[in-house]
């Protein structure tokens, strides 16, 4: 588990029977102003802009959420603090040694969507998301393979998305328009095929299940501000195929970023933040497993 109580990071272990938390000191993450990124205590120093992700293969925690850590779990990547003086670079860590691999990025603000198999793919990241880039890690090059707005979750071929139906005749204001629709976007091609459509609604992928059926926030009704929702009530829904949502959570929320996916494992997907930490189970049912305010970093060992 993750905590969330300000810039430094600790990682803890969570207690399924009791809902109690034990803080482990090897997951001590300190942030950094100059860098704004946080460090491991532990040597080797692991460096990235957080949340935390734990890696049973390497048995380290990490400094990144799981969408940036390779399959096998013992490299992972970010991207470097966005500046206007400086240069960004993809950075590619190999948690055994620490070792960084530095690679040249536009001067934009871009993010870690995927860490597929020889390639690290980035999206550009300023308020809202847009286009998909591929960096080859033998070459070093780039290459953007598509443009997509409002690209949420996926990898090198297939991606979750959001878009505006010209249909709703009530779509909701933010700073931009808020997408009403969750589609299916094949990367190659850009070919759209529609899931869910919320009319007069903000909706939003939040991850994905262990089966690999998004998991949508939906908020009806109110103005979004940028990246989350405030003070209104947030319907969590699964698609089991186009056209197809089931409901498992709804209720008042502070924040939506407040309440994320962020672990899978055998026992389903596990939700956390500032409300505590939930497991959706593979059957269905939502359930508080502890009071504790962080985010699942991993699964049961």
């Amino acid at each position: 588990m993750g905590s969330l109580g300000g810039p430094d990071l600790q990682g803890s272990w969570l207690d399924m029977s009791t809902g109690m938390s034990t803080a482990d000191p090897a997951a001590d993450f300190v942030y950094d102003e100059a860098s704004r990124m946080i460090h491991s205590s532990k040597e080797p120093v692991l460096t990235g802009p957080g949340p935390l992700f734990y890696s049973r293969s390497a048995q380290r925690w990490l400094p990144v959420g799981r969408q940036a850590v390779s399959a096998d779990g013992l490299r992972y990547a970010y991207t470097s603090a966005w500046s206007t003086n400086a240069p960004m670079k993809l950075h590619v860590v190999a948690v055994a040694t620490g070792k960084d691999t530095g690679y040249a990025i536009p001067s934009n603000p871009m993010a870690v969507f995927d860490f597929g198999p020889g390639a690290v793919y980035l999206i550009f990241a300023w308020e809202g998301t847009d286009g998909l880039w591929r960096m080859d890690l033998a070459s070093g090059s780039l290459t953007q393979v598509a443009s997509i707005p409002d690209i949420w979750v996926g990898d090198g071929e297939k991606a979750w998305a959001g878009s505006v139906n010209p249909a709703d005749p009530h779509p909701l204001p933010g700073f931009q328009t808020q997408p009403d629709q969750v589609d299916l976007v094949t990367v190659s091609s850009g070919q759209r095929q529609t899931w869910l459509y919320r009319p007069g609604s903000s909706v939003y992928v939040a991850g994905l299940d262990g089966h690999g059926r998004p998991l949508v926030g939906v908020v009806a009704g109110k103005e979004v501000a940028i990246g989350y929702v405030t003070g209104d009530t947030v319907e969590v829904v699964v698609l089991d195929s186009p056209g197809a949502a089931r409901s498992v959570f709804s209720g008042p929320l502070a924040r939506f970023d407040d309440f994320l996916p962020t672990a899978i494992d055998r026992h389903g997907v596990w939700f956390g933040g500032k409300a505590g930490i939930y497991l959706l189970e593979d059957g269905g049912t939502l359930r508080k497993v502890s009071d504790f305010a962080g985010r699942p970093a991993g699964g049961c060992i």
